[in-house]
């Protein structure tokens, strides 16, 4: 290269590509340097020989030129001319340039030598510089603009850099800039007409407004064409964009503190439209999700009617009671439980130009329960869509084990005097504690929902109110004294009318469904399948296809069913308010009135009275006049009259002989029970007595200090009593004309107690030192002892060979009750009678014939444990799961040998989502689980282990509870 230097003037005579170029030094701090019209070289790499009275000129704008500079400041202000490309190097940890003397650059190219590196640019505008670009050892891009502004488009590359880009008020400022994920964006004084910033994202961005900037002018575009990002504005409040661009192809949600910087104004109620306008051309999905929603109501602000994307998602709270406007095309989507106040939800077009919006339809997703605000519709709405789509797994499926144990909860939703329909859809459960309607003829449709449908009620005192169900199994309450139009459509349904008014109409559908009518008059169509219905009083009832039952209670007129099929469909006699008044044979009731019959009709003979049950069965249009009710007929827990002779039918019936009363009962072809309440003179006769298919109950509290054993129980002349005379209950049992004989045994005969709640007591009260003892037989006894003492006095209970599974609550304990193993074959206590703590390390060899008690259900030997011992089909947990369970709990706790026998104790410690619903409708919680084992060569399987007992004491379950 050749160079002619004349004072401190130079001119590259050669372009770089053929040799040298032109160098500056550092010693001369006013170089002026002529370029060629090639592809000129500058080689300012010496550091510092860039300075700010340097002069590089080129003529040529459509060559290659190159400078290569090396600093150690970020502001150095040379003036360079039509050199197409700079590459400004930082020493240590700072470069920059000032661009005010610079014009036609096309790229400029920032590095450091150390990591971490800023680079400052000032003084961008396009025909200074047309873009900008950070390099790999650059952190922080700091861009200012000239202070006419950037006058056209200046592109950046920001490289993994965060970027701040600060604009000036008088020109516009154009930016369009590239950003890495997971990067932040600084933008400041951009509040001039035209300022426009386009950041090309790669994934989750944080846009900040930097400090008190307005950018009030600014519109911002974001494109998302690389991945789904989620755009964090820190500080919406500075932002205050006047418009948002969402473009690309990606998913792209922009996320606010409280939207109040988005959101429009109203002034006296006048919506101002001068919120952010955010607009979309994405193919992807757009959301504006806003974290914690100001308390400000929708006639006062919080109008996002300007933001048109697809979602507005409410993510964590509202500040209490709000209000919101949307866009009538955006959906609402809860993302949490809005549980500080109400939410009144507005719908407008968002557009001033428009005539003024009037109504149109809000569509809300509800993707986290809302358990006690109300969601509210404006006027504006005049149809809402609800469909539930929970966002993460454990909304429904708290346990995480695949299957949903709960439903997607709805506190309420407020209907507007205006709204028509609210549809609910998908394929997910939704309950609704309320439904609040607002004026007559409302609609709840929910045609197209596959999920199960629950409504706890309908508020709002107005008539005409209709109800579709979905295609799962609904249950829809109605609870006011209202007209309603019930359609239940497909599933096994419960419906619940218990008040509405007359006129109101259920209709059933397919499915096995249950219904529970009003006190006045309603019309039901059960339609097909095998449902089951009870009636309140004038009922007009169609069964339809299948057999169907009706639950009858007594003292009931105006009921009439008009499809009746004798020996397909049922009349259930429910419990009566006492008991009846007069013997009962279903196979021989009073003949009817044109079809209306009167069964066990008494007192004013023709008048339903208490004790009594009324109905009237047609079929076809013709009145049935039947008098044999054998297969149509089930009593259910009536109570018999005093010294009565009555006869059941050929289904199941259970009845009823109060204390101190008795009756003769001939049983039919059915599984019949025969309940005896314990009383100074309770007796019950059973003739046509069948072992194996019927069986006597024995309930309430037998004298004090009494064994009882089923083994061994001894008739005169054939009658048996449990307890004694002073208080007990006696039964005699008769089959063809002759007496049972049972050789003292009724372990296949007789129950004790009835349920959890209605329990055979015994109680030892006597210091006597000696123990009583209980001894039960195969099926399931439900037990409440009571001790004396902790010491010889105590009540004790015998589980026995293939005695059911037997339900036993220990009242005080203290040790003054137990339960006994020893009575099973293969079982010795004394052998070993061993506590496991939770956690507690294996048992390598359990011994043969020992008892051992768990802890522990949910805190196994390692990681074992038992999720829960009930059963919960809908969440996985059948009975076979559940026994795989307790099987691989009691094999990682205990060894066992081919042949072993031990009974094996476990406290459960179930979750509360299990406790607080567990074991059926009876109030007592059992608290522990017995299960007799037996090994063989592979450990303990499910098939090696058989559940035996329910225990309760009131607390855990320990050896000192065990005989």
């Amino acid at each position: 290269m050749i160079i002619l230097k004349i004072e401190i003037f130079r001119v590259c005579k050669v372009g770089f590509f053929l040799g040298e170029g032109c160098m500056l030094t550092k010693s001369v701090d006013d170089e002026v340097i002529n370029g060629t019209d090639k592809n000129d070289l500058f080689d300012a790499t010496e550091l510092g020989s860039l300075q700010d009275d340097d002069i590089i000129l080129d003529s040529s704008t459509d060559d290659s030129d190159v400078l290569n500079a090396s600093v150690n400041t970020n502001a150095t202000k040379a003036r360079i001319q039509n050199v197409e490309t700079l590459n400004i190097d930082g020493k240590y940890v700072a470069t920059g340039f000032d661009f005010t003397n610079v014009s036609n650059a096309q790229v400029a190219n920032f590095n450091t030598d150390i990591a971490g590196g800023t680079a400052t640019i000032i003084g961008a505008n396009s025909l200074n510089v047309a873009k900008i670009v950070a390099k790999d050892n650059i952190a922080t891009l700091d861009i200012t603009s000239l202070a006419s502004g950037t006058r056209d488009t200046v592109t950046v590359d920001a490289g993994s850099a965060n970027l701040n880009l600060t604009g000036q008020a008088a020109g516009a400022d154009i930016y369009d800039a590239t950003v890495a994920a997971e990067k932040t964006v600084t933008l400041a004084t951009l509040a001039s007409a035209n300022d426009a910033v386009t950041l090309n994202v790669a994934g989750d961005l944080t846009l900040d407004a930097g400090v008190a900037a307005d950018n009030a002018e600014l519109d911002i575009t974001i494109n998302a064409t690389t991945a789904d990002s989620e755009i964090t504005l820190s500080d919406a409040t500075n932002i205050n964009a006047e418009k948002m661009f969402l473009t690309g192809d990606k998913d792209v949600t922009l996320v606010v503190t409280d939207g109040v910087a988005l959101s429009g104004t109203l002034v006296a109620t006048v919506r101002q439209y001068d919120g952010t306008l955010i607009t979309s051309t994405s193919t992807g999905t757009t959301t504006l999700e806003i974290e914690t929603l100001a308390a400000t109501a929708f006639t006062a602000g919080n109008d996002f009617s300007r933001a048109k994307v697809d979602t507005v998602e409410l993510s964590t709270n509202i500040a209490g009671a709000a209000g919101i406007t949307l866009n009538e095309n955006t959906k609402l989507d809860l993302t949490s439980d809005l549980a500080a106040g109400n939410l009144t939800v507005a719908l407008d077009h968002g557009d001033e130009n428009k005539t003024a919006f009037t109504q149109g339809t809000l569509v809300l997703n509800i993707s986290e329960a809302q358990t006690a605000n109300s969601i509210i519709a404006d006027a504006t709405v005049g149809t809402i869509i609800v469909e539930a789509t929970p966002d993460e797994a454990i909304d429904l499926d708290l346990d995480e084990n695949g299957f949903d144990e709960t439903t997607m909860s709805v506190n309420d939703v407020t209907f507007d005097a205006t709204t028509d329909v609210m549809v609910v859809q998908g394929s997910e459960d939704i309950e609704f504690t309320t439904i609040t309607v607002a004026a007559a003829d409302q609609v709840i449709a929910a045609t197209n929902l596959t999920g199960d449908l629950t409504i706890g009620a309908i508020a709002g005192a107005h008539d005409d109110i209709t109800i579709v169900g979905g295609k799962g199994n609904d249950t829809i309450t109605t609870a006011l004294t209202q007209i309603y139009d019930v359609q239940a459509g497909d599933g096994d349904d419960t419906i619940d009318i218990t008040a509405a008014k007359a006129g109101t109409e259920v209709t059933a559908g397919n499915g096995d469904d249950t219904v529970t009518s009003s006190v006045n008059a309603a019309t039901i169509d059960l339609g097909a399948g095998d449902d089951t219905i009870t009636v309140a009083g004038n009922d007009t009832v169609t069964l339809g296809a299948g057999a169907d039952v009706i639950k009858l209670d007594d003292n009931l007129t105006g009921v009439v069913v008009k499809d009746f099929v004798m020996g397909t469909d049922i009349i259930e006699l429910t419990a009566p308010t006492a008991a009846l008044t007069v013997a009962f044979d279903v196979t021989d009731v009073d003949a009817p009135t044109a079809g209306a019959y009167i069964f066990a009709d008494a007192a004013t003979v023709g008048t339903v009275e208490a004790n009594e049950y009324g109905i009237t069965l047609k079929n076809g249009g013709s009145a049935l006049t039947a008098t044999d009710f054998s297969s149509s007929l089930r009593l259910k827990d009536v109570a018999l009259l005093d010294t009565s002779t009555n006869k059941l039918g050929d289904l199941d019936d259970s009845v009823i002989i109060l204390a101190n009363e008795s009756a003769t009962v001939t049983t039919g072809a059915g599984e019949d029970t025969v309940n005896i309440q314990a009383g100074a003179s309770s007796l019950a006769t059973v003739k046509d007595f069948t072992v194996g298919s019927d069986k006597i109950v024995v309930a309430g509290a037998i004298t004090d200090d009494l064994n009882v054993n089923l083994n061994n129980v001894t008739s005169t002349a054939g009658q048996y009593t449990i307890g004694d005379g002073t208080l007990g209950a006696s039964f005699k049992l008769e089959n063809g004309g002759s007496d049972i004989v049972t050789e003292n045994k009724l372990t296949d005969i007789v129950q004790l107690g009835d349920s959890q709640t209605v329990t055979f007591d015994v109680t030892d009260n006597s210091d006597d030192s000696t123990d009583i003892t209980v001894t039960g037989g195969s099926f399931d006894d439900f037990v409440l002892l009571t001790g004396n003492d902790a010491v010889d006095d105590r009540a004790i209970f015998n589980f026995s060979n293939n005695g059911g599974v037997d339900y036993v609550e220990l009242a005080t304990g203290t040790g003054e009750e137990l339960v006994n193993f020893n009575n099973l074959t293969g079982i010795d206590s004394t052998a070993a009678k061993v506590g496991l703590a939770a956690n507690a390390a294996k048992v390598a060899d359990a011994t043969d014939k020992g008892v051992y008690v768990f802890a522990d259900s949910s805190d196994g030997t390692g990681s074992a444990k038992i999720t829960t011992f009930v059963v919960d089909t809908k969440n996985g947990y059948t009975q076979d799961t559940i026994n795989d369970e307790v099987a691989a709990f009691i094999d990682a706790g205990l060894g066992a040998q081919d042949g072993e026998k031990y009974v094996v104790v476990i406290n459960d410690e179930s979750s509360t989502t299990y406790v607080g619903t567990a074991y059926g409708t009876g109030t007592v919680v059992y608290e522990s689980y017995a299960y007799l084992v037996t090994g063989d060569a592979d450990g303990v399987q499910a098939d090696n282990i058989e559940l035996i007992g329910m225990i309760n004491d009131g607390g855990v379950i320990t050896t000192a509870d065990i005989a």
